[in-house]
């Protein structure tokens, strides 16, 4: 394999960033290139109504599925007493 590498910024970083390279393990730096472009263009797909629907009901399904020995009541006052609201000091 043959490499060809034009660089436009400062030396050492083009140092750090080929010795980087020379530590992957064979391969990896191809591995990693195509696993970025595969990343880079998200595809879409289209959602049918009865797909939807079934998200939905599945999302509402999750209501009220919380299970505690706390109240509703208590668990908003455990929530509300753990804020800190007190100013900080900040130096600009």
């Amino acid at each position: 394999m043959e490499l060809e590498v034009k660089l436009k910024f400062p030396t050492e970083k083009a140092a750090a960033i080929l010795e980087w390279l020379r530590s992957l393990p064979y391969g990896a730096a191809e591995l990693q290139s195509r696993t970025a472009e595969a990343q880079a263009a998200p595809t879409v797909t289209e959602v049918t109504s009865d797909e939807l629907a079934e998200r939905e009901r599945i999302f509402y399904s999750l209501f009220g599925a919380w299970k505690s020995e706390e109240t509703g009541e208590e668990l908003n006052r455990m929530l509300q007493e753990s804020r800190y609201t007190e100013q900080r000091d900040i130096e600009l």
